[in-house]
């Protein structure tokens, strides 16, 4: 109930983008399981379209830590393909990021993350031990 009074208190246009966000990643999430990465990337930068009320990059990283929290099982590349979408959507170029570290227990360990403006939005600030693999960019 607590999150229900939450979600109400927020701005109109809060709400909207808080939904977006989780439409977003269960879409992603729904996708990865039947198609490839590949396809499901080009997929979800195509279908972003082009937003009518432009959005900071934090106003939409919030939204989706916030509805990740919310969602089970919101892996990494699930959270960084829904950041990506939304983002380009709202005019941003960004840099999905997708790299490997060693792990002790299970040999290795990979991670994805979003950079914008050279900066982490979405899966920082652990990407320094990870060694980039693949450096997939959307332009606005």
């Amino acid at each position: 109930m607590d999150r229900l009074k939450r979600f109400r208190r927020l701005a109109r246009a809060e709400r909207a983008l808080l939904l977006q966000a989780a439409l977003a990643i269960v879409a992603v999430r729904f996708a990865l399981r039947f198609l490839s990465f590949e396809r499901v990337r080009a997929l979800a930068c195509r279908a972003a379209g082009s937003a009518t009320c432009p959005l900071s990059s934090q106003c939409i990283v919030w939204a989706i830590e916030a509805a990740s929290r919310q969602l089970p099982s919101s892996s990494c590349l699930t959270k960084a393909l829904a950041a990506q979408a939304l983002l380009n959507r709202h005019g941003y170029a960004s840099q999905l990021m997708i790299g490997v570290a060693r792990n002790e227990a299970w040999g290795f360990e990979a991670h994805a993350w979003i950079t914008c403006q050279n900066q982490v939005l979405i899966g920082g600030p652990e990407t320094e031990r990870y060694a980039p693999l693949l450096n997939l960019g959307v332009r606005s």
